[in-house]
């Protein structure tokens, strides 16, 4: 049996970190025994993930570092977790946690091999935060190093190798969907549009994400508008973190367009 270490950034609600749930749930645990590192507490985000996870009756550690904060003293928590599994892989996912994975192997003083896990667009650098930015840089420089590196998308994958990642290394796994969960259902047809105080009938068109500029939930909003010229039935819901009305750029983009009652904005939900 193969013991998997995951050092995961977080494991907040959010696309990577669920995939990564999913996953697990679908593991062959005949064949691999998978062991689960959070950089991040655990209790930042909310604790969807984390159950889920848990309910699998595999271990969770935390490195507990705060959100915004990377920690190198946090560090020799993790090697010791490292020599005490033992594991035969350490597997990133995300950017902090694949460069926290390539130090543990470089520190751990036993040839462990590192798998990284990217599931990320990189259209413009400008769109991260200064210090991610810094590290995708580095990660650059590194990418020779890992066994392999996992993208969940080709052109995922195209935009890291033309900033300097090893294209040798890259292997393109797309996200992968239980489609028994996705079934018509009018009890919550009728539910959601009960909520939001709407017609049996009404048409929605949802957008679910949480708010980040490559998102672009500006040009979502910009072609509701147009649609809502030719359809003024139509809603539309939104639905993800950040994604409410305390967020005064969408507020913004909303009011200029004046399609304020034909956009919800629900924020972080855990009923998708």
């Amino acid at each position: 049996m193969k013991k998997i270490l995951f050092i995961s950034t977080g494991l907040s609600t959010g696309g990577a970190e669920m995939m990564l749930s999913k996953m697990l749930s679908n593991i062959n645990r005949d064949k691999f025994e998978p062991i689960i590192v959070s950089l991040l507490k655990t209790d930042c985000f909310g604790d969807q993930v984390v159950n889920k996870i848990a309910a699998l009756d595999i271990p969770i550690h935390s490195l507990e570092m705060n959100p915004g904060e990377f920690s190198i003293g946090k560090f020799p928590r993790l090697l010791n977790i490292v020599r005490q599994e033992q594991p035969d892989i350490l597997q990133g996912w995300m950017y902090h946690a694949n460069f926290a994975a390539q130090l543990a192997s470089f520190f751990s003083f036993k040839s462990i091999p590192v798998i990284w896990n990217i599931r990320h667009s990189l259209y413009s650098l400008d769109y991260e935060k200064k210090g991610t930015a810094m590290l995708i840089r580095l990660l650059d420089k590194l990418s020779g190093f890992p066994a392999k590196i996992i993208y969940n998308s080709q052109i995922g994958a195209t935009q890291h190798e033309k900033i300097g990642y090893k294209p040798d290394k890259t292997i393109v796994i797309p996200n992968g969907f239980d489609i028994n969960l996705f079934q018509p259902s009018t009890e919550n047809r009728l539910s959601l549009r009960q909520e939001l105080g709407l017609a049996q009938n009404t048409f929605l068109i949802g957008r679910i994400c949480r708010y980040h500029p490559m998102k672009d939930h500006d040009s979502f909003l910009r072609a509701a508008a147009l649609l809502l010229q030719d359809f003024p039935e139509l809603h539309f819901v939104l639905a993800g973190t950040n994604v409410d009305q305390n967020n005064p750029n969408l507020s913004q983009v909303i009011e200029e367009l004046d399609i304020g009652d034909r956009i919800h904005l629900l924020g972080e939900r855990k009923d998708v």
